[in-house]
């Protein structure tokens, strides 16, 4: 079988399955086999897997009934979320946006309007870091380049004005559109952190503690433990609780305004000098 060869999240893949994703070019970091193989066993509805991170692999067995498009999904949204803190990754449920050398984190669970929030800031000239998925490099706080599209819902898409942007509807959520959006390439360190809630549009910082808890709330458990992995969780989010700045926003119907004030209260007290 001929393996395809990818570039997500900083790492270059090489996959018994076509994933979709750029091309990668270098080294391979990570190889994704069709089959069964060593090391933790995940046991899925979906099929079973094998992460060996000393050998940099991850083996599949689908289940029987799994179309190319399922299979993917699994591999993107499941197993490399248990795979990259293995290798000194944390992931967080999260969009990120950087301009002008400044790079914003939003943060939210499912549902909450993070990718309608990072949709509003590329509207105001931000490009696109990752959507949806915010995966750090602990040692040095890094966010990687995800993948280049966002998934918005239908009203979200004709408030930003961007009907007429070529989409392709989301099988699993139906109402929400997969949209092509370019990606900054480099990984970038946030200079914000903005943890999102419901509620009237105020903004305030939070002090470390909350601010730990806020981003703990926001991340990923794994589901085989792993002690290495967990105790790096923690300490990085220790870090970034402590070493940058977090704000809680509440947000009001109005996209756009959100993000505005959001831009008002944070960037002035995080911009770099320099991009």
């Amino acid at each position: 079988m001929t393996p395809h060869f990818h570039s997500l999240y900083g790492l270059n893949l090489a996959s018994d399955f076509d994933l979709g994703l750029p091309p990668a070019r270098g080294k391979t970091d990570l190889w994704i086999y069709r089959g069964e193989g060593r090391g933790a066993r995940l046991q899925l509805t979906t099929g079973r897997a094998w992460l060996d991170p000393q050998a940099g692999t991850i083996h599949f067995q689908p289940g029987p009934r799994l179309d190319a498009e399922a299979i993917r999904q699994v591999i993107l949204n499941v197993l490399l979320l248990e795979m990259l803190p293995r290798l000194g990754y944390v992931c967080l449920h999260g969009s990120a946006a950087t301009r002008d050398g400044c790079t914003l984190a939003v943060l939210a669970p499912q549902g909450t309007g993070k990718s309608t929030y990072a949709a509003a800031l590329a509207s105001q000239g931000w490009r696109l870091l990752s959507d949806d998925l915010l995966i750090i490099e602990a040692e040095k706080l890094t966010i990687q380049p995800g993948i280049p599209q966002i998934r918005l819902w239908r009203d979200s898409i004709e408030t930003l004005g961007w009907q007429r942007r070529p989409r392709d509807p989301d099988r699993y959520r139906p109402g929400k559109f997969a949209l092509p959006l370019q990606t900054d390439p480099h990984p970038r360190r946030p200079d914000a952190m903005i943890v999102l809630a419901r509620g009237q549009g105020e903004i305030r910082r939070l002090a470390p503690a909350e601010a730990f808890f806020s981003l703990l709330n926001n991340s990923f458990p794994l589901q085989i433990p792993d002690r290495r992995a967990e105790a790096l969780r923690f300490q990085t989010l220790s870090r970034l609780s402590r070493d940058l700045p977090v704000y809680r926003q509440s947000l009001t119907p109005r996209i756009l305004e959100n993000a505005r004030r959001a831009l008002d209260a944070v960037v002035p007290a995080s911009a770099k000098t320099t991009p």
